[in-house]
């Protein structure tokens, strides 16, 4: 298999605090992965690493065979690379399609300025039209076309997840990184999202997940990573991971 996304001995540092340390992992072309770990155990940093939000301190990130390491989130999303956030970001007052059509206006060559406010030129318009596309197609896969004209705020918090979900799909990622999608989500909304998740994956993207609903995980991932106080203590399948010695430890405090 193709090396999608290459880490290697990343680390991050936030003064005397080692969030990540010296941590090599990869995504292979076309696979579904989890990312797992205790509470602190360097997850969300590690993916803003990956996608420009946090500078490294050591080592590097390779994208499609292309050093990614230093480059701003706009550069590293313009490549490929999209994501969600564990703290959702959506603009409240601003409709969901409005919402949706910044992720698309974001993964253009130029900058969201031109394309929103430039001349009528014939240019202009395809531009438009590229993002109106993008849009209506990236809210169509997450099922919100019926509510492209609400303001978010009036969403219910499920479909706020899914819109946030949207408007990473309307950069057209080649790999999608989603941090706690399924967090306050009941047991049949988790269900559905699982499903949503093998059905994207199932369409050739490249998807990494940080999850704490250890059942979403290990129903729907091909391979897990599991960090630890910053450093990797296991990578395997989702068999192998339940009966690691080093993931018990780190989770329930058994040593074996």
């Amino acid at each position: 298999m193709t090396h999608l996304l290459e880490i290697r001995n990343v680390s991050r540092r936030f003064g005397g605090v080692q969030a990540v340390g010296d941590v090599t992992a990869h995504v292979n072309e076309g696979e579904l992965v989890g990312l797992i770990g205790p509470n602190g155990a360097g997850k969300t940093t590690l993916f803003n690493l990956i996608s420009g939000f946090t500078p490294l301190s050591g080592g590097t990130v390779a994208f499609a065979g292309r050093t990614i390491s230093g480059m701003t989130p706009n550069q590293v999303a313009r490549l490929g690379i999209s994501r969600t956030f564990q703290n959702l970001r959506v603009f409240p007052n601003m409709s969901v399609f409005d919402n949706v059509s910044v992720g698309a206006v974001g993964a253009l060559p130029q900058g969201a300025f031109g394309a929103l406010f430039g001349s009528l030129h014939r240019r202009g318009r395809d531009r438009s039209a590229e993002i109106s596309h993008r849009t209506w197609e990236a809210l169509e896969a997450v099922g919100l076309t019926h509510v492209a004209a609400e303001l978010a705020a009036n969403l219910p918090y499920g479909q706020r997840k899914y819109l946030e979900i949207a408007r990473a799909l309307a950069m057209r990622p080649r790999f999608l990184i989603l941090d706690e999608p399924a967090a306050g989500l009941n047991d049949t909304e988790t269900r559905d999202l699982a499903a949503f998740i093998k059905r994207l994956h199932g369409q050739g993207l490249t998807i990494m997940l940080v999850e704490h609903d250890m059942t979403l995980v290990m129903g729907i991932c091909q391979r897990i990573l599991v960090l630890a106080s910053g450093r990797k203590i296991a990578d395997g399948t989702p068999d192998a991971i339940r009966n690691d010695a080093a993931v018990l430890e780190a989770y329930l405090g058994v040593d074996e």
